[in-house]
């Protein structure tokens, strides 16, 4: 343990945090200097002064590098916070003096981008009309890791069970659940109930998640047997796709209901009536558990609940 601010005073520098980050990242000295633009020697010194006020060894040194020690792996995920939250800070300084309202950024499920967020990030640009809202898509795991860094204020996200994070609040705010969906002009959409087998022979489109591309047999959608042989040539992480590519093709597509609600009510999909499980995964938003909440993302919350409560 090294001895409390031995090298400096009662202080702690965004500029010591950003070299931390970068020597983490790096997992090298030589290497994070040169991102840097900074000498070896300058970084070192840097970092050597933030230990001292911390009275904690960040790094260990290794033949290849160096690593966090259970000191430097506490501090990563609160200095990305300070980073990324001193430059909204920044940008908010900025868009008061243009008059403008600051920035919100919500990360979103890959299946629930077009699903009741475009109306509630409207009437928040209703509400704050110098506001700048940059939405970003992706998996449940990685949006997570964005939030608890600060590169995200909010997710909107379709989970069935929280990511274990403390740090972290999931308000549930409704269900969905599994359809199977055709052309309207598919034979099996002529058809009352449709057995298991009659499905497996057809093509199939897949929503897969990341790192599961045999989610279909892993979910056991369709209850499928060991035997079964599902032709699915076709995958895709986008419902969008999912959809419009049915409405062009004779195949078939397991998707969650909320994804196509519209086409099947304009009559553009058909639902196939089969064995299919009913999953129910929750829908709702996630914020990190502490930390200042602005006007505009306090407002978006609002508004998304509204939506949620009238779908």
């Amino acid at each position: 343990m090294m001895e409390s601010h031995s090298i400096m005073g009662d202080c702690m520098e965004i500029t010591q945090l950003q070299h931390f980050v970068s020597v983490a990242k790096c997992g090298n000295f030589g290497r994070a200097a040169a991102e840097l633009h900074v000498t070896q020697s300058a970084l070192s010194k840097s970092i050597k002064r933030l230990e001292a006020f911390l009275s904690a060894t960040l790094f260990e040194r290794t033949t290849r590098g160096v690593q966090l020690t259970v000191f430097g792996r506490g501090l990563l995920d609160y200095a990305n916070v300070i980073i990324n939250e001193r430059n909204r800070a920044i940008a908010m300084m900025a868009s008061i003096k243009g008059r403008a309202a600051g920035n919100v950024v919500v990360g979103v499920s890959k299946h629930l981008g077009g699903y009741m967020l475009p109306e509630a990030t409207a009437r928040l640009i209703g509400a704050f009309p110098g506001l700048w809202v940059e939405i970003i898509d992706g998996y449940l795991d990685e949006l997570c890791d964005r939030l608890l860094s600060g590169e995200a204020d909010l997710l909107f996200v379709a989970y069935k069970d929280p990511v274990h994070a403390p740090a972290l609040v999931y308000e549930k705010l409704m269900e969905s659940d599994s359809v199977v969906i055709c052309r309207p002009d598919h034979p099996l959409a002529k058809k009352a109930s449709v057995t298991r087998a009659e499905m497996m022979k057809e093509r199939w489109v897949l929503p897969v998640e990341k790192n599961s591309i045999m989610q279909f047999y892993n979910s056991r959608e369709l209850e499928a047997g060991d035997d079964d042989e599902v032709n699915f040539p076709v995958l895709s992480g986008s419902s969008q796709f999912i959809s419009r590519f049915v409405r062009q093709a004779p195949f078939i597509a397991v998707t969650p209901r909320h994804a196509v609600a519209d086409d099947l009510a304009a009559g553009r999909l058909a639902e196939i009536k089969g064995p299919i499980r009913k999953r129910a995964p929750n829908i709702g938003i996630v914020m990190r558990r502490k930390g200042y909440r602005a006007p505009a993302l306090l407002r978006l919350v609002k508004e998304i609940r509204a939506v949620c409560k009238n779908t």
